[in-house]
């Protein structure tokens, strides 16, 4: 399904819900194509990757465009009066944070080591439960994603 055009009539939703999926897409006709299909008073969560500065040409070459969280929330006040945004995060160890902090040169992000759980303490991705993951409202500093419920 194309999400620049649901195949739905007007107002046929109280909820739509677009994880990690507006970097992928035309944003702008994505989001009001969600505002259409949304009944009044409706909600719409997005999220997406949370990046210091807009790129038109990101590094990840299936992404059309990354959105830094103030360009993400203009975006989508373009369709919604009220947007509430939030960050998510892993939680970490104090071994994770170390490590995140000693690596002042982004490489745990380029090189891709099997078994880095191990030594940095935490699980692995395909181990998370609810408990490892933080949502919290604002904390947009240090989120690896950005969360918005629309309204």
């Amino acid at each position: 399904m194309d999400v620049t055009n649901l195949a739905f009539p007007d107002s046929s939703f109280d909820v739509v819900v677009s994880f990690e999926t507006l970097e992928h897409v035309d944003a702008p006709s994505a989001i009001q194509e969600a505002a259409r299909v949304l009944r009044p008073g409706g909600t719409y969560v997005a999220s997406t990757p949370c990046v210091p500065e807009t790129s038109h040409n990101p590094q990840n070459p299936f992404h059309r465009t990354e959105y830094a969280p103030e360009d993400f929330e203009r975006l989508l006040r373009a369709a919604f009066p009220c947007v509430e945004l939030y960050g998510q995060r892993r939680r970490e160890s104090r071994r994770q944070r170390l490590l995140r902090r000693l690596d002042v040169m982004g490489v745990r992000r380029r090189v891709r080591v099997p078994g880095v759980a191990l030594v940095t303490g935490g699980p692995r991705t395909t181990d998370l439960t609810l408990d490892d993951i933080a949502i919290e409202p604002g904390a947009i500093r240090g989120a690896s994603e950005v969360i918005a419920v629309c309204r």
